[in-house]
């Protein structure tokens, strides 16, 4: 847009071509017919950006609703215990997936001692993307016994992907800013 809020108007917008039309009464009457062009670089929209879509709000809502500031403490290594604080289920019926957004804290607990209630065993890949780390996690349960023709029955095998925040404050101050009404970079960082 140009400083005075008018989109500039370029020559490959339009052209203008006299085309004859025959009339009711047959005689032709001469017209100016205008014939847009595709323009080379197309706008994300008149204003010149693109409008947040309803996913991206409806999660971004839903975090800017349940971040805080302590929650995002995290104990590096050690045993730590998952405190769910809030959770948004995502169904989606095109795709292939469904997934669950979680707001979760973690708190330093004691290693447990006592006889093993329950085993998971995970064969864990992570990898690391500017903000964000994402896991890949191929889990099994454990052994069945045997059926009774002696055979083994297979293991239960899920996979999950896994990505988060490596440092969640980042969210927290664009979250901040946002609030503020400062400039901010929290629905780009949603998206």
């Amino acid at each position: 847009m140009s400083s005075n809020g008018k989109r500039p108007r370029y020559e490959e917008d339009s052209d203008e071509i006299e085309e004859s039309t025959p009339s009711s009464n047959g005689s032709l009457v001469r017209q100016q017919v205008t014939s847009v062009k595709l323009p080379r670089n197309l706008e994300p929209s008149i204003f010149g950006v693109l409008p947040t879509s309803d996913f991206t709000r409806t999660i971004g809502n839903f975090l800017f609703e349940h971040i805080e500031d302590e929650y995002v403490e995290i104990v590096k290594g050690g045993i730590v215990e998952k405190v769910r604080i809030a959770f948004l289920n995502i169904y989606s019926p095109n795709t292939q997936l469904d997934y669950r957004i979680s707001v979760n804290s973690e708190r330093p607990v004691e290693k447990p001692t006592g006889k093993i209630m329950h085993e998971r065993n995970k064969d864990r890949l992570s990898y690391t993307h500017q903000l964000f780390k994402i896991d890949l996690t191929q889990v099994k349960g454990p052994e069945k016994a045997r059926n009774i023709d002696g055979t083994m029955p297979p293991q239960d095998v899920t996979h999950e992907l896994e990505v988060e925040f490596l440092d969640p404050r980042v969210l927290i101050e664009e979250k901040t800013k946002l609030e503020r009404k400062q400039s901010n970079r929290y629905v780009e960082i949603i998206e």
